[in-house]
């Protein structure tokens, strides 16, 4: 009997304590974390990409000369590809051979056909660099947002079994505890510590991690500069060489590609602060930060790959006239 007062007691007093503590640890968690782990600051997937060859032309007229010299074998949009990785002066000379009182076997016109294909293979293999080095970089986000999100979930498992603990106790104590009193204090004590939990694991969202670029490959496609520092020059034109859309507009992928940025990624609203995570050198990223990141290096993935199905396409079509 005189043990019963003795264990009231104790009890109010350690569900006091146990509230206090997690009252002050959700209280804590709520607040900015102080310190944020650096990782992966080395740019391992961006590599240095040699300029490649320059556009077949740059005078509008002459240009314009071409273009309506072979308007009946390729698209305009073709042509314009085939300027930007700089066959187009070749291409010309093999159709002048072509329609010439020449042998249309000669040795000239074989060793154009080797020089196109030379110069289309080469685009390729730098479009595919460049969307392996989108894929790297895609990947490298995305492991970085899981280690994150795996701390979150341990986070809000322990704070969910310590909230089945506090409801179990709370429940369990007046059966214990007879006199009123005591019986109000633990249930109340419970409570708070029940609540506690809750809001630590609701509050369970603000861990974040440093993460640097030294070649960030979203910035030039935001801020489209006149050339590049990341991208070859013929790369750098295929990006911004405007196609046909639907409805007879043109828009080059770049425009796309921000277009469609601004509508569905950040619905018209993008703060100065999440700019400079994305598109310049990085910076303290939350979970849904870097999210966000991965789908736009997966997207500007998409728009490279489709480019080398372009030129896939045009080195078949050429291999045909």
């Amino acid at each position: 009997m005189l043990c019963q007062p003795i264990i009231k007691k104790h009890v109010v007093f350690i569900l006091l304590i146990l509230a206090f503590g997690v009252s002050f640890m959700a209280c804590k968690i709520s607040l900015p974390e102080k310190k944020t782990p650096k990782v992966l600051s080395a740019d391992y997937c961006v590599a240095d990409y040699a300029q490649g060859l320059p556009a077949s032309y740059n005078d509008s007229d002459s240009l314009r000369i071409v273009f309506k010299m072979l308007s009946g074998k390729l698209t305009s949009e073709e042509l314009r590809l085939a300027n930007t990785t700089g066959i187009l002066r070749q291409i010309k000379e093999r159709y002048d051979l072509n329609n010439s009182n020449k042998d249309k076997g000669s040795l000239r016109i074989r060793a154009l056909d080797v020089e196109i294909e030379n110069r289309i293979t080469y685009a390729e293999n730098v479009l595919n660099g460049i969307s392996a080095a989108l894929r790297c970089e895609s990947e490298r986000t995305g492991r970085v947002a899981d280690y994150l999100d795996d701390l979150g979930k341990k986070r809000v498992n322990r704070f969910t079994v310590g909230a089945i603990i506090a409801g179990a106790v709370t429940g369990v104590a007046p059966l214990i505890i007879k006199a009123q009193q005591p019986q109000n204090a633990v249930v109340i004590a419970g409570s708070g510590l029940s609540a506690g939990l809750g809001i630590a694991a609701l509050t369970n969202n603000r861990k974040k991690i440093q993460l640097s670029f030294q070649k960030n490959l979203l910035s030039d496609i935001w801020y489209v500069p006149d050339s590049s520092k990341v991208y070859p020059k013929f790369v750098w034109l295929m990006l911004n060489e405007p196609d046909e859309v639907s409805g007879g507009q043109k828009a080059s992928v770049v425009g796309r590609l921000k277009k469609r940025w601004l509508n569905f990624e950040f619905e018209q609203k993008l703060s100065d602060h999440l700019r400079m995570l994305l598109f310049d050198n990085g910076g303290v990223f939350t979970e849904s930060e870097l999210n966000t990141r991965q789908v736009l290096l997966n997207q500007l993935s998409t728009e490279m790959q489709l480019l080398n199905v372009k030129l896939l396409t045009l080195s078949r079509k050429l291999k045909t006239y």
